[in-house]
């Protein structure tokens, strides 16, 4: 299983914002990003082993952004980070990110806009 490690590495350098605003925009930048990995199998065991087994949350919420870069991850996978940040104590990240998350779905269904 191969990576491009250019995508990998911007996509880790992303804030937690940033992120939830490209994956659920899917624009521009999230063509350029889509399929750092030929599945997304490895980095979300990536993830998961940094977050569960080496208690490095920084780390697994940086594979978890990774995984969240291919069409065939679970949805749920793609919370991870707001999740993981939660565990941390960075209760207020971990609401913002949910809060984007959820105004870019209701956006989404609407097929409305916040610039007007």
């Amino acid at each position: 299983m191969t990576c491009d490690m250019n995508r990998v590495h911007d996509i880790q350098k992303l804030s937690d914002e940033e992120f939830v605003h490209i994956i659920e925009q899917k624009g521009t930048r999230y063509e350029q990003l889509l399929h750092p990995c030929k599945d997304y199998i490895l980095p979300y065991m990536l993830g998961f082993n940094y977050f569960h087994y080496l208690g490095d949350v920084d780390k697994a919420v940086a594979y978890y952004k990774v995984a969240s870069f291919d069409q065939d991850t679970p949805p749920a996978a793609r919370t991870m980070p707001a999740i993981m940040r939660s565990t941390q104590g960075k209760h207020l990240i971990s609401a913002q990110l949910w809060l984007d998350k959820a105004i870019s779905l209701e956006q989404s269904a609407k097929g409305d806009s916040l610039i007007e």
